[in-house]
């Protein structure tokens, strides 16, 4: 039921000023072209300030990119991820609810920026009170995160900050992993 479980992933875009039509998605795969991805919402908040972009992800381990064309920057990001959750028998799966807020202080989001997340699946058994019952199975997802220079620091003490609003594209890279292991949590009646 985990590995069937799927995944929409909404970005708030927040201190941005970056229209829908500016906004697209893609899965990166190697070797071969990427494959756009069709965002299924783009929202402006009653702030004025925070684009909500959603996109579905076609499978738990994908490489994502979020493409903003145009001198529009980006001040920071929350990534939320959503999956339904589900009852089946003697197994329930938990609804995955989550939501993580990226930034950096006092700057902007750099013109490219990478974030993985990786999933791991926690599965809770619960043995019968009874013998010859089934046992109950809960599984739901645990997520971790990494991100890698979200700010171009660096380059702008090089460069100067003149280019900060210059540039004519900015990418958000987010990989998402799961790792081959699971957590189990077994119960049994006392």
């Amino acid at each position: 039921m985990l590995d069937e479980q799927p995944f929409t992933m909404t970005l708030d875009l927040v201190n941005t000023r970056a229209y829908c039509s500016n906004i697209s998605f893609q899965q990166n795969r190697p070797g071969v072209n990427y494959l756009r991805l069709p965002m299924t919402a783009c929202i402006l908040q009653p702030d004025n300030i925070t684009r909500s972009v959603s996109v579905a992800l076609l499978a738990h381990r994908i490489n994502v990119q979020l493409n903003i064309t145009g001198p529009y920057f980006v001040g920071g990001f929350r990534l939320c991820l959503h999956g339904p959750g589900l009852i089946k028998d003697f197994h329930r799966l938990h609804a995955l609810d989550m939501c993580q807020f990226f930034s950096t202080p006092n700057q902007t989001l750099a013109r490219v920026a990478t974030l993985y997340v990786v999933f791991i699946k926690v599965v809770n058994q619960t043995k019968p009170l009874h013998v010859g019952d089934l046992s109950q199975y809960d599984g739901r997802w645990a997520t971790t995160f990494a991100e890698n220079a979200l700010s171009d620091e660096m380059i702008y003490e090089q460069d100067g900050t003149y280019i900060r609003y210059m540039v004519p594209r900015t990418i958000l890279t987010i990989t998402f992993s799961e790792q081959p292991f699971f957590l189990q949590n077994n119960q049994k009646p006392v």
